[in-house]
């Protein structure tokens, strides 16, 4: 479970940064702590389920891309 949580905090980041976002800015909009983003992103915390929801509609990307094969496809595009 610890290295999924790795593998989709380095996603998000990786989408975060494709859209020239910083951690304040993306925190900002997700109403969390700039702290709490780096946690997620570093895999040391896992967003809500809400929250996560939260990124994928800030981020405009589907659920899928976060959790499995279609982020090859997504960064390929």
């Amino acid at each position: 479970m610890e290295q999924q949580l790795k593998q989709i905090g380095k996603r998000i980041a990786i989408c975060r940064k494709n859209l020239d976002l910083s951690q304040k800015d993306f925190a900002s909009k997700l109403n969390i702590s700039n702290n709490h983003l780096s946690n997620i992103e570093n895999g040391k915390s896992a967003p809500s389920f809400m929250l996560f929801m939260d990124i994928c509609s800030v981020l405009n990307v589907n659920q899928d891309i976060l959790f499995q094969l279609q982020y090859i496809r997504y960064l390929r595009l």
